[in-house]
């Protein structure tokens, strides 16, 4: 999965994905406009994202992987 931000100019990104309980499952740094999420190690169901710009939430979301 790509997730594309706009609008934002990213330096100090990171992404964090948890699953439904709440638990942080992976932490994922980036300096660009995108992120390649990798299933790779994942099950399937729901997870839910948030992404931080120099310590601040700009953006959340949900991930279903099948």
């Amino acid at each position: 999965t790509t997730i594309d931000i706009n609008g934002v100019d990213i330096q100090d990104g990171v992404l964090k994905l948890y699953d439904v309980a709440g638990r942080l499952i992976r932490q994922m740094p980036f300096n660009d406009h995108s992120i390649i999420i990798d299933r790779e190690g994942l099950q399937k169901g729901i997870y839910f994202f948030t992404i931080e710009n120099n310590g601040q939430r700009i953006a959340n979301g949900k991930i279903i992987t099948q």
